[in-house]
């Protein structure tokens, strides 16, 4: 392990020369944290006497005509560029580029800082499986370079974000690499350890019930929490503080049916829980709509006919989703209780989730299934949260509401609606959806 490696210019092909097949593991973290350890990790040597911000305004003086030194004569040394480059090394793809015109993208391991010191066990299995290595239980998971973490002028924050922002996007275009938000203390990524993310009324208040049953689950301390969509200006100590103290082998998780529509949620847990496994519910999109508007009657929100609130539907929504998405904090009454049909669109709200997330963190359930066939089902859950099988006595059905069906001419009007967006997510999925209609 040589960190300095990445960063010089000659190295790749020294190491290419005599070693053309070798196995290279890379360890990226955010830029912007990296800057600012590197800058107190050099006044901790004694070799930095300059502020942080004096010594990144200078960092362009202090470099120039190092590099083309290195490369010209190949034997120079530079002080100036192993010390103070606390931006040049966060320009990532750079020195990715320059190592990958030598050595093909599968001889490398691009792991992120993040993931190795919030999920070890994960990251280090990555590792052993790249090196053809049986996975070990690791026991000591201590960061042996750990510091403190310094107070940092917001100015100088906002100076870095913006420096990094156009090799950031390099970065994730060039190997699909996205750093996590900065955290500005520390998380216990063990709480929660899934999300039941929706669709609305499509049982998902059934399934978190039955699965809070299982004796390893402990359930949330507020049903649907709603923090990644209606209490995202809370931070994050209080959404923590809804989940209970756990002992080993417990896990928690939570169920905002909301989460799966909102258009803003997907990145916001993306950001903070990158790893988190997911479980979506869908239902007939024609009988998930009638079962929402009845629910809004019952409420007392909605006073038009389920004719006339499909009909008002795109006026009821015309701007809302932009103001959302521009302003970060808007909240539109009308898109959380006026969506009868957009909710119902599920290949458009899982490939904004699958934009971001990969596949393989989704466990996608049909309703139908649940409640026809829920121990089956649930069992599809404990596997998929890595639970022992487990069986509950009874499967009640919770929250499920009273109510007529409406007219022939209504019904058929949603199936044929909906009828092409599930033709879309059939093919997206690669699932039967058993919707007869």
């Amino acid at each position: 392990s040589s960190s300095y490696y990445l960063f010089h210019p000659l190295v790749p092909q020294r190491v290419y020369n005599s070693y053309p097949n070798i196995k290279l593991i890379v360890i990226l973290r955010n830029p912007i944290d990296r800057a600012i350890n590197h800058y107190y990790h050099e006044v901790k040597l004694g070799y930095e006497s300059l502020s942080l911000s004096e010594a990144i305004a200078t960092e362009s003086n202090r470099l120039k005509g190092e590099v083309e030194k290195i490369i010209e004569t190949e034997t120079y040394y530079s002080f100036n560029h192993q010390h103070y480059t606390y931006l040049s090394r966060g320009k990532y793809v750079e020195q990715l580029q320059n190592w990958m015109k030598f050595f093909p993208k599968e001889q490398f391991l691009i792991l992120q800082s993040e993931d190795l010191f919030n999920h070890p066990q994960e990251t280090m299995n990555k590792v052993f499986k790249f090196l053809d290595l049986k996975p070990e239980l690791i026991d000591d998971y201590i960061d042996h370079n750990q510091e403190k973490k310094p107070d940092i002028n917001s100015k100088t924050y906002q100076q870095l974000t913006e420096y990094f922002q156009p090799y950031n996007q390099k970065l994730k275009e060039y190997i699909g690499i996205k750093f996590h938000k900065k955290i500005d203390y520390p998380i216990n990524y063990q709480k929660p350890h899934f999300l039941i993310i929706g669709a609305q009324k499509c049982g998902t208040n059934s399934l978190y019930n039955y699965l809070v049953q299982h004796p390893l689950v402990a359930a949330s301390l507020q049903h649907e929490i709603h923090y990644f969509d209606l209490n995202f200006d809370k931070d994050l100590k209080w959404y923590q503080s809804q989940f209970p103290e756990l002992e080993p082998g417990i896990i928690t998780g939570e169920s905002s049916p909301y989460y799966l529509f909102h258009p803003l949620v997907p990145q916001r847990i993306f950001d903070i829980y990158p790893q988190m496994k997911l479980i979506i519910l869908l239902r007939n999109p024609a009988e998930r709509a009638i079962s929402h508007y009845y629910h809004e009657v019952r409420l007392g929100t909605e006073k038009l006919t389920l004719k006339e609130a499909i009909a008002a539907e795109q006026n009821r929504l015309k701007g809302e989703v932009e103001k959302i998405i521009q302003t970060g904090t808007y909240y539109s009454f009308n898109h959380q209780h006026y969506t009868y049909l957009a909710r119902g669109k599920y290949i458009e709200q899982l490939q904004n989730w699958m934009n971001i997330f990969p596949k393989e963190q989704f466990l996608i359930l049909l309703s139908e299934d649940l409640f026809n066939h829920p121990l089956e089902t649930m069992n599809k859950v404990f596997q998929f949260l890595e639970l022992p099988t487990y069986h509950s006595e009874t499967y009640f059905r919770y929250n499920s509401g009273n109510y007529s069906q409406p007219r022939d001419e209504i019904y058929q009007q949603l199936v044929t609606y909906f009828q092409p967006y599930n033709q879309k997510l059939t093919k997206y999925l690669g699932i039967e959806l058993n919707w007869q209609l």
